[in-house]
């Protein structure tokens, strides 16, 4: 059946969307959004703001935003929270969505942030294909997985969900197509093999998510955002646990490391405050001597490598 446009404008100029936010109609913004209007679109240059914006600001406004910019602006929590939603059921726009807005959507008020997290992380299926011993093509989709008992939830960097599913649309190996160290590290992070030494893990159905913000969880704005949230109910939400947990992945070798370095450097001081207490005494000066070149080596060499770390 043929469908309404919902990005044409009207003779003034301004779309079905512009003037929705203006009068603030939340379910006409949050249907407009699924249906894939343009919430990325500068805004016309003579539409007003929206009422509840007006309210609360006399001062004259640049209105070169674009609609999601106006809508986040508006502190309107229902029309937040639509926007957040609209996003949600379309994964089409999701794509063209800034950090910066992202971050918008966490520190707004109401229930913005929950509906961010759940509209950035959409459901997929992935299927691919695999060279068998004998030279035979294989279809294989991942709907069983080793899940760890403990979070719920496997965590991974990987491809783009489009780049995994045009592999599998031109019948070419997973493998092939994205080198076999990033095949592995995607396919064990997603369904790890379960080891003696391992945590425990359960092979259960899954869902699949992916998340429609490349390196998000790389972004030290967002993580700021999430620890300094108001909101402590936040951090209930997988989608956020996801985001903290895959920037520890990271960072965890990293802060084994300083913290290596820290208890070395504690220890070379200790070193270096006893050889001086006692150097005073002759009997044992030169071995104290010593202790204490060695010392002096040691905090300069653990303040270089902490130097090099902070670099990186």
């Amino acid at each position: 059946s043929a469908r309404a446009n919902p990005n044409i404008d009207d003779s003034h100029g301004k779309s079905p969307l512009e003037d929705a936010i203006e009068f603030s109609h939340v379910d006409i913004v949050r249907k407009l959004i699924s249906s894939n209007a343009d919430i990325f679109k500068q805004r016309h240059a003579d539409a007003p703001l929206p009422i509840s914006y007006r309210s609360i600001n006399s001062q004259p406004v640049n209105c070169s935003r674009t609609c999601l910019q106006e809508i986040l602006k508006s502190r309107n929590k229902p029309l937040i929270e639509a926007a957040a939603q609209g996003l949600g059921n379309s994964p089409e726009l999701l794509d063209f969505l800034e950090i910066s807005d992202f971050i918008a959507f966490l520190l707004a008020p109401g229930e913005a942030p929950f509906c961010i997290l759940e509209a950035i992380f959409q459901p997929y299926s992935i299927q691919f294909w695999t060279r068998t011993d004998k030279g035979m093509m294989q279809r294989r989709r991942l709907s069983v997985a080793h899940l760890d008992t403990c979070g719920g939830v496997n965590i991974v960097a990987g491809p783009h969900h489009g780049m995994l599913q045009r592999a599998f649309e031109s019948r070419k190996p997973l493998l092939q197509y994205l080198g076999r160290t990033v095949w592995h590290r995607f396919l064990d992070g997603l369904d790890p093999e379960p080891r003696s030494n391992h945590r425990d893990l359960e092979l259960v159905p899954i869902k699949l998510f992916m998340s429609h913000l490349p390196y998000v969880h790389e972004n030290l704005e967002v993580q700021l955002a999430i620890a300094d949230h108001a909101e402590r109910r936040v951090f209930t939400h997988w989608g956020c646990k996801a985001l903290v947990s895959l920037r520890w992945q990271a960072e965890k070798r990293g802060a084994k490391m300083r913290m290596a370095i820290a208890f070395v450097d504690l220890l070379s001081l200790l070193g270096l405050i006893f050889c001086n207490v006692h150097l005073t005494d002759k009997s044992r000066q030169r071995g104290l001597r010593a202790g204490w070149v060695a010392a002096c080596t040691t905090a300069c060499v653990v303040w270089g490598l902490g130097v090099f770390l902070h670099a990186l």
